[in-house]
């Protein structure tokens, strides 16, 4: 699932896994996803990508600045927690934490604490653990972000 990807590297500036596919000790088989992101102005790969079973994001260089410009928490993560599949990142790309971005960041906490709530009362034990262990983790990011203008990974 994922692999093989580098297939798409001429049609890219940049691609690269990141999150927990990136970080070995906190990526489950048959749980976590697999994130991608691709720099380039071909959206087509966007579907391909998927098809391959990864979780993709498909931006181009000027929007992946804008993000980062902003303090969007992806641009953290593209730029801070990725590995590369091939390509160069772009120069002059780099992220600015904002107020903006821990705001993002406690925003998303929500919906993952319902989510794991949903999968308990339907009895999906799985979807329960994984949504409140993400919700816990990205607790403990937005908290840092507002206390130590910081993300951990």
């Amino acid at each position: 699932m994922c692999e093989g990807l580098n297939q798409y590297c001429n049609r890219a500036k940049y691609l690269a896994y990141f999150g927990s596919y990136a970080r070995p000790n906190d990526y489950v088989d048959e749980i976590s996803d697999i994130n991608v992101v691709a720099i380039s102005e071909d959206k087509s790969l966007l579907l391909e990508l998927a098809s391959e079973g990864c979780s993709p994001v498909v931006i181009t260089e000027k929007d992946l600045k804008e993000f980062c410009d902003n303090g969007d928490p992806l641009c953290y993560y593209i730029i801070y927690d990725s590995k590369t599949i091939c390509g160069k990142f772009p120069n002059g790309i780099t992220f600015r934490i904002t107020d903006k971005t821990c705001e993002k960041l406690k925003k998303a906490v929500i919906p993952l604490i319902l989510n794991g709530i949903q999968g308990f009362f339907r009895y999906d034990e799985l979807s329960a653990i994984n949504n409140m262990y993400r919700a816990t983790k990205l607790s403990i990011r937005w908290k840092t972000c507002e206390v130590n203008k910081t993300i951990p990974l």
